[in-house]
């Protein structure tokens, strides 16, 4: 009933007074721990509706865009702000809105007429044989059309392009089915109390998007840092032998 270390691949027993969990919590509790560790309560707990994966572009371009100075932050083209239609179009690969960036102009990063722009679009999870290349780069081709009612001419000025679909950060973060935020921040499931960073069992903590404190870099950064705190606070109480 008590969380006191991890077992590594190859056998080795790593002993920790405090176990905290970055990564899916739904793999953590199904998948890390034995089952019979695992109390229904919980079980019920962690099999809430997971957010949307999505459909990330990552282009190279050879034109100076430094003069659309929206770039220097973020830009949402929205076409739709039904839920339930985004959601229905996005089963027949249709798109209704993304955002786009660009990093290298945020960061001042720049080379000679060359940047880095970024696209996401919410997508859904399917297999790899459905991701095939083909319709990597159809999606992309649809997303770029989009953006290009913003930055005309986009598509004629692109020198590399990579493309990353559901399958793709599944394969990297192990997330359900490539959830991009961890829970749907639904009004049912967002800030819900029972949902926190300590969990039923003694010494195991989660943290990031899966204590449900939202999504996004600083949401998951402040949750990191308060996660620490708890345990920080735990240790200070502790007796010392």
């Amino acid at each position: 009933g008590k969380a006191s270390g991890i077992i590594l691949d190859n056998g080795k027993i790593v002993f920790s007074r405090y176990v905290v969990s970055a990564c899916d919590a739904r793999q953590t509790f199904f998948e890390l721990i034995e089952p019979v560790t695992v109390a229904s309560s919980i079980k019920k707990r962690y099999k809430m509706e997971t957010s949307l994966s999505a459909f990330l572009v990552y282009l190279g371009i050879k034109k100076d865009l430094q003069k659309i100075k929206e770039l220097r932050s973020v830009i949402w083209i929205i076409n739709n702000y039904n839920r339930k239609e985004i959601y229905t179009h996005l089963l027949n690969s249709e798109y209704d809105c993304l955002f786009i960036t660009s990093t290298s102009i945020r960061s001042g990063l720049l080379e000679k007429d060359k940047i880095s722009v970024f696209l996401k679009a919410s997508a859904i999870y399917k297999d790899g044989e459905y991701w095939n290349e083909m319709v990597r780069d159809k999606v992309a081709s649809k997303l770029i059309r989009m953006v290009e009612k913003i930055i005309p001419g986009l598509s004629k000025n692109i020198s590399l392009q990579i493309t990353a679909s559901p399958v793709s950060l599944y394969k990297w973060t192990k997330n359900y089915h490539g959830a991009i935020c961890g829970w749907a921040s639904t009004p049912q499931q967002f800030g819900n109390p029972e949902m926190s960073q300590k969990t039923k069992i003694e010494n195991l903590y989660i943290t990031g998007h899966w204590s449900n404190q939202g999504g996004g870099i600083s949401s998951v950064a402040n949750c990191g840092r308060g996660t620490a705190n708890l345990i920080l606070r735990k240790e200070r109480l502790r007796p010392k032998n």
